[in-house]
């Protein structure tokens, strides 16, 4: 009788250990198979920003600023051809004229040029910045990804570790407690004999 009570409760608790198991491990494995990886959406912004940066136009000086430079050098035209009229100065005050007008124009190119690669060059940067935006956006999407994937594998992968040992301990569990069993019924055999032997 305690040979059977014995036997019942070992091989019910190895049972029991080996059903949780199999479950865990199930479980593990549904969870495995279903992951989904969340999605992170590099914001319409930062697309914005690179495309802004990539249409705006490589400008130099603004129009209302060379127009007022135009002004003023034909302003001083008049003025130098009126006063060498004034003062008779003939073909030299024309000629004075002229090269200060010239020396003017020369002037608002060389301005205008700086202006512009000036503006390309804050152009060329604010386009690496917004490419790099994008890029660093990128970066995030990836690590959000890879974080939340790598978590919920950790997850499965120790509910399936977990099932396994479960197994196996009551598996083992099993094979000592039928050991245990058979070493008592030996004994117990033993015993019967001896008491026969006696007689």
């Amino acid at each position: 009788m305690a040979l059977l009570a014995a036997g019942i409760i070992g091989g019910g608790s190895a049972l029991l250990k080996t059903g949780l198991g199999f479950y865990q491990k199930r479980q593990g494995d549904k969870a495995r198979n279903s992951l989904v990886q969340p999605e992170y959406k590099i914001p319409d912004e930062l697309y914005a920003n690179l495309s802004d940066a990539e249409k705006r136009q490589v400008e130099g000086l603004p129009a209302e600023q060379k127009a007022d430079f135009v002004r003023n050098v034909e302003r001083g035209r008049s003025t130098s051809l009126k006063a060498a009229a004034d003062r008779k100065g003939g073909l030299l005050g024309i000629q004075e004229s002229a090269r200060n007008e010239t020396d003017a124009y020369n002037n608002l190119v060389q301005i205008d040029a700086a202006a512009r690669k000036q503006s390309q060059l804050e152009k060329e940067a604010a386009i690496r910045n917004a490419r790099g935006d994008i890029a660093n956006a990128k970066n995030m999407k990836f690590g959000i990804k890879d974080q939340n994937y790598n978590n919920q594998l950790n997850a499965a992968n120790s509910d399936i570790g977990a099932g396994m040992q479960n197994i196996f301990g009551g598996v083992s569990q099993l094979g000592t407690t039928a050991l245990g069993i058979a070493e008592m019924k030996y004994n117990h055999e033993d015993e019967d004999e001896d008491e026969g032997d006696s007689n």
